[in-house]
């Protein structure tokens, strides 16, 4: 019943029935098109927040890379010095070492 691509070729009636009436009967569509575009609401909104954060995260590196070379440059510390004094975390001084070199 599921591969089916027209209803009347549905076995189980109970099924059948339920799958006309989202696919035929106004109300049906309309309840149907309701649940999508609530979906794609839903949707469209978790993207926001997922780019939101994704920008927050960049800006936060953005941050932290011209923090490390400001003390660099303006101190005259190597790298490894620099993310001392900024207590950036053992696990991701690779990360920056890999960029900002």
């Amino acid at each position: 019943d599921m591969r089916c691509t027209e209803v009347k070729e549905m076995y189980y009636e109970e099924l059948r029935e339920e799958a006309r009436y989202y696919k035929e009967d106004e109300g049906g569509i309309e309840k149907m098109c309701k649940l999508f575009d609530e979906v794609e609401q839903r949707g469209i909104e978790t993207g926001k927040r997922e780019g939101m954060l994704l920008g927050q995260q960049k800006g936060i590196e953005m941050t932290r890379i011209a923090s490390i070379q400001n003390l660099m440059k303006s101190m005259n510390w190597s790298i490894e010095e620099a993310m001392k004094a900024l207590m950036i975390p053992l696990e991701e001084q690779e990360h920056f070492i890999h960029f900002i070199h």
